[in-house]
């Protein structure tokens, strides 16, 4: 899933900033509020315990810097008097976060705190690479800030692959409004395996789908696939479930994974799922 910083406003990437460093073992002392905050946005506690039992508070002092729109680096005048504004809020950390980059200055100035062996302060930063990182580590994370139907078209292949792998094809309601329709009918070949007859009807399928869809003004949202490639999915804004699970098998040749033992199968395996939504929400779905 890309990323892309620019759609998220100061208050999101202190929040992001929260949640990553919760999910480090943090508590958060304090937060910015309106009005001056003397140089800081967070204040986040931490103990660590080393091999000898010895415990030791790590206090950080954070501050985040939103220039992704700018795209400019953080410099010297940015971030001001650090080791001030350390002491001022009994900080022996410091961490600065930014949607962009830091520069060598600023780098420099923060690796010779953090190796100077007599002082006890630390100082690191967090740049836009490292919070990409840290987001696709964590998926809750990413998709509270940063949401996509393609990254959702996605989700939801893997879902069916996991859990329905025994209906070949049909619908489900995916969240209030929005119909998943699938096909666990091999889009992609196998790993190491040559594309072969049963991968060009799937895709045929999805061919002719789309064009059934548009004959009934139904807009795709996005089109996913599952990690292995073999399911493949289209999302659809439309409330009407069962018709979109009639819709499919009508787009896929009779025969072995066409008949109507296999259409009886995935009625009784699916029809619960045409009325209740998989997800309360996603996206603008209401």
């Amino acid at each position: 899933m890309k990323i892309d910083f620019s759609q998220i406003s100061y208050e999101d990437l202190e929040s992001i900033a929260e949640d990553l460093l919760v999910l480090k073992g943090f508590t958060i002392s304090s937060r910015s509020a309106r009005g001056p905050d003397r140089g800081k946005d967070i204040i986040a506690v931490r103990d660590t315990t080393d091999d000898m039992g010895i415990v030791e508070r790590e206090v950080y002092l954070v501050e985040c810097k939103h220039f992704s729109l700018s795209g400019r680096s953080v410099r010297e005048t940015d971030i001001g008097n650090w080791y001030a504004k350390m002491q001022i809020h009994g900080a022996n950390k410091y961490l600065l976060i930014t949607s962009s980059t830091v520069s060598e200055t600023v780098k420099d100035q923060l690796a010779a705190m953090t190796k100077a062996p007599a002082d006890v302060r630390k100082a690191a930063f967090w740049n836009k690479s490292d919070l990409i990182e840290l987001l696709q580590q964590h998926e809750k994370v990413r998709n509270k800030y940063f949401f996509s139907w393609e990254s959702e078209a996605d989700a939801a292949a893997n879902y069916l692959y996991n859990h329905h792998f025994s209906a070949h094809r049909g619908a489900i309601c995916w969240c209030p409004g929005i119909t998943v329709i699938f096909g666990n009918d091999g889009y992609d070949p196998e790993d190491g395996e040559p594309f072969n007859d049963a991968n060009q009807r799937s895709r045929d399928e999805v061919v002719q789908l789309r064009r059934q869809l548009e004959a009934r003004g139904l807009d795709e949202l996005a089109f996913g696939k599952s990690q292995s490639g073999y399911t493949w999915v289209i999302l659809v804004r439309h409330d009407d479930t069962e018709e979109l699970h009639k819709l499919v098998w009508t787009c896929y040749p009779t025969g072995s994974s066409n008949n109507q033992a296999q259409h009886n199968q995935t009625f009784v395996h699916l029809h619960s799922y045409w009325h209740f939504p998989h997800k309360e929400h996603c996206g603008d779905c209401t």
